[in-house]
Formats: structure tokens, sequence, C-alpha cells
């Protein structure tokens, strides 16, 4: 099997401006950062529209990147790069600034591949810094373009371990976190999720997309809404159900399904799904219930417990009513009253 091991090495230098661009003139510094390819076990193609990563460290020296850390004016918003020239500006993100280090993502028109092995021809261009009145213009959707084929981009930095992880491309596929997977390790050669911390008994695992089979429907007005069913995940619109994206409402997705969805008529905000499932081992429950305060928009647990039945239906008509039913075929109905503004529901009671 052949193996291609590619490795980028930057190497930054001061530079007066020699040539009138967008940015020269206007800020106070600029840096040439040197771009050079190297292959072994094969040749390493040129690429387009190539998301490039550059790091700045507050510590090093200048060949790290010491200069731009300490020479930004407004903790990286004024960051910016061009081509090798200076003539064309290219799109960026800025990941991360912390003081002491800093991560962006360049996207590069072109990269120079290698040809025979070896050290190929290398690529150049220019970061810009310095200025007090500069806005932020950091854009991932730019770098990760879905015209260039990115369909989604994740950068596995979530600060928490239940943190979910946001689509860098415009088409916004948000990894929903289950099980927690844990927070973004500092080491590596970047951020990343650790999947062998989980909740006993479940599976560490995102859940990628915006479909789902519904079983409720509520919509506060014409735009906003949420469907819930198979899964303890509310697919929310604002514009009328032409497009929905996902919302929360367990870390355990896989054992609980939303059943019914109800917001209250004083406060359309005020909403209420209702379902069931059975938790893993030591969690065990079979009714669950989750509030919305937002319209649907965010969600939290509210009521779970073992040793009832799954509810199936709720209506609410007013901000401290709400009765939801619930049982199977093998066991008497119930209902349950809505008590203390939802944060518990009464002991279920039986209709036959």
């Amino acid at each position: 099997m052949r193996r291609l091991a590619v490795a980028f090495t930057s190497i930054m230098t001061l530079a007066a401006a020699l040539m009138a661009g967008p940015y020269d003139g206007v800020y106070s510094f600029y840096k040439t950062i040197t771009v050079t390819p190297s292959a072994t076990g094969g040749d390493l193609a040129a690429q387009s529209n190539f998301p490039l990563l550059v790091r700045f460290y507050s510590t090093g020296g200048a060949g790290r990147g010491s200069d731009v850390m300490a020479g930004s004016a407004n903790s990286g918003l004024d960051i910016r790069f061009t081509t090798a020239d200076g003539s064309t500006p290219l799109a960026y993100e800025r990941e991360s600034w912390t003081g002491t280090s800093a991560a962006f993502w360049v996207r590069l028109p072109t990269i120079n591949g290698t040809t025979g092995g070896g050290t190929g021809t290398p690529t150049q261009i220019r970061v810009y810094y310095g200025l007090v009145s500069a806005s932020d213009s950091s854009s991932s959707s730019a770098v990760f373009d879905t015209a260039a084929g990115f369909r989604a981009v994740y950068h596995m930095n979530g600060a928490s371990a239940n943190a979910d992880e946001n689509d860098a491309t415009q088409n916004g596929f948000t990894a929903t976190s289950f099980g927690a997977s844990g927070a973004a390790p500092s080491t590596g050669i970047g951020p990343s999720r650790d999947f062998s911390t989980h909740t006993s008994g479940d599976s560490s695992y995102f859940l990628i997309g915006r479909t789902q089979s519904n079983f409720g429907l509520h919509m506060i007005s014409a735009t906003n809404g949420t469907a819930v069913g198979i899964g303890a995940l509310a697919m929310y619109t604002t514009d009328g159900g032409a497009t929905w994206d996902t919302r929360k409402t367990s870390s355990l997705r896989q054992y609980l399904s939303l059943n019914a969805v109800a917001c209250s008529p004083q406060t359309v905000n005020n909403c209420y799904a209702v379902g069931g499932g059975s938790y893993p081992t030591g969690n065990n429950a079979t009714r669950f219930v989750a509030k919305s305060t937002d319209g649907g928009n965010t969600w939290a647990k509210q009521d779970s417990a073992a040793g009832s039945q799954t509810y199936f239906g709720i209506s609410c008509n007013s901000d401290t009513s709400c009765v939801a039913v619930g049982g199977n075929s093998t066991t008497t109905r119930y209902y349950s009253n809505l008590q203390n503004s939802g944060a518990s529901w009464a002991t279920p009671t039986s209709t036959g």
C-alpha cells in the first residue's frame, strides 16, 4: 500500500509593502507565510479551494507568530489574509483566539503539489495585522464553501461533554451530541471529542440530520413551530415549515420517543413535549416531559419517572394547566396534571 505523508511548514518574515493592495497603507504590519509541500511514498497533487490551518503562538518568537499575537490591535478581529502580492483578500475563519494561541482557517485558491517526490514549489500568502478600527470579517462558510464540495465541517471544539458541534458550512447541519461524548482535549494536532467518556449504559455519538418520523406538531404562529417524534429531538421551524432544525430535549436520545407537543394559549412560548421510553440500566424511566420557554427553540427535561406509562397526548389551556395522557393496551389509561409551572407532574390517575 502506498502511503503519503504531507507536511506544511510556515516561514514568517517581516517585509515592507512594495505593492499597493486593499490593506497596504492601512494596516501597520504584514508578514509573508510560506507553505512548502513535501511528500513521501508518492506525489501530492495540487489542490484548489484548500482550507489551510494557520496557527500563531504568543511564545517562541516571530517564527511562531508571536509578533502577530502581540501586534494584533483587537484580539484577532483585525487579522486579514491575502494572496502573495497583497492584491486579493482571502476568505478566512477565526476558529480560536486565546491570547496565548490562535487558529485561523484560510481558503487558498490553489496550493502547489509535488512532482517526483520530495519538496514541491512553495505557496505564499500574507497576513495583515495591527488596525484598531478593523471589524470582524471571519466567515467559516466562505472558507468551507458548499460550492467547492463541502457538505459539513466540524471543528470538534465543544467546551463541555454534552456540547453539540456546529457545522462550519452554510448548510448548518448541527451535530447533536448524545451520551456525553467528552469535552474537547487541548492536546494533539487540534481539538477533538472523546467518545470513550460517556453516560453509563449508553453510547456516545453525534446525530447529524434534520429528518425523523414525527408524531406531533404545534405551531405558535404562522412561521414558528415544533414537530416531535422518534428520538428525543424536536424539529423547529421559523419559516412555516419550509426548513427545520433539530433541537435536543435529552442527552439520551436512543431510549426515548416524543409523541405530542402543546403550547400554552396564555403564553405561547411556554411549550411541553411529552413521550417516554426506557433509559439504560440505572436510569430507568418510562414517562418523559420536556419544557421550552422560547417557543420550541431550546428545551430542558422537566419530568421523568420509572413505573409509569408513556405519554401519548397533551393539552394546555394556560401556563399552569396542562393535562398529559398515556398508557398502553395492557394497563389502564391515566392522566397527569401540570404542577409547579411544569417542574413536576401529579401522580398519574387511572381513567379506567
